[in-house]
């Protein structure tokens, strides 16, 4: 199939009222991404295909949001698309508090993970991340994580 007809293909279904759809899209470009298709990321990223990703973080669906976090990870996480700066633009950290917080203990860790990646040799990144007023989810997070901590927080 051509890199275009892929592209329309990954909107429609990204745009569909349907929650299979929607994981059918996400499946489709996280397979891109491990099989290094940039050309169409880079078709999708021109298509504003962060928005809906960054909208996908509070959806209901768990699984959504998972695959959602997976694609903002890889998407600032590759040297070649390096989408960090995008990502912060576009308003991610807003988001990411309901993440940390969450029932779902690894949807929270992988959005610890997520933001760790962001402080990687990037005192502007940090300031971000303490603006968006996440240090305290982060830290409330350790404690839920954490058997000890929480045994030594009841006492």
């Amino acid at each position: 199939m051509e890199e275009n007809e892929i592209c329309k293909r990954i909107i429609i279904l990204i745009n569909e009222n349907n929650v299979d759809a929607k994981l059918a899209s996400l499946e489709e470009i996280l397979y891109l991404l491990a099989a290094k298709k940039y050309f169409i990321i880079e078709q999708l990223l021109q298509e504003n295909i962060v928005s809906n990703l960054i909208k996908f973080l509070n959806h209901s669906n768990f699984e959504i949001q998972e695959k959602s976090l997976e694609i903002l990870f890889d998407l600032s996480n590759n040297e070649e698309l390096n989408q960090t700066q995008n990502l912060i633009d576009s308003g991610i950290l807003k988001s990411m508090t309901k993440l940390l917080e969450s029932s779902d203990l690894k949807i929270a860790q992988k959005s610890a993970e997520f933001l760790s990646k962001f402080t990687i040799d990037s005192n502007e990144y940090i300031q971000a991340i303490c603006d968006a007023g996440l240090i305290s989810p982060l830290i409330d997070l350790l404690y839920k994580d954490s058997p000890k901590a929480q045994k030594v927080n009841d006492c």
